[in-house]
């Protein structure tokens, strides 16, 4: 879970478990310490994810 190449071990499970435990409440807190984003940010994202399923498709 933790590299590509790597087999899943029940220490990846802990350290990906670990990553939730401490990641998650800080992004919900800036979820909502956040305000509304600008149109001109959605529209960037948008672009950045057609552009990215386009060129993944091209190889």
């Amino acid at each position: 879970m933790i590299g590509v190449l790597k087999g899943s071990t029940w220490a990846s499970v802990v350290e990906v478990a670990g990553l939730v435990v401490a990641f998650v409440p800080l992004g919900v807190g800036m979820l909502r310490g956040a305000g509304r984003p600008a149109w001109r940010s959605v529209g960037l994202v948008g672009g950045f994810i057609v552009a990215s399923v386009v060129l993944g498709q091209l190889g």
